[in-house]
């Protein structure tokens, strides 16, 4: 039979958890930044985290999301400045 935890050795297996998610993110350079946004803001994110994952498939998360436009338009930036001519075109 199987012995039921404590609250304490619950807390304690989250805390371990916690602390080993923190030790995974810190190894990959990865850090938490706040952002705040309205209610419209939040709705239009979930829709284009469904939307853009494509029909029938799991939405993105936020920060595969977010991390995604990052990556995208540093892409696009790059692109921009390799071409003098659009130089005019920088802004978002």
């Amino acid at each position: 039979m199987i012995a039921k935890k404590t609250p304490e050795q619950l807390r304690a297996d989250a805390a371990e958890r916690k602390r080993k998610s923190r030790e995974r993110l810190a190894k990959f350079g990865v850090k938490r930044i706040e952002v705040g946004l309205s209610e419209s803001e939040r709705e239009t994110l979930a829709m284009l985290c469904q939307v853009r994952a494509g029909e029938g498939k799991e939405p993105y998360s936020v920060d595969e999301y977010i991390s995604t436009l990052i990556r995208r338009d540093k892409e696009r930036l790059e692109q921009q400045l390799a071409n003098p001519a659009d130089n005019s075109r920088l802004r978002l």
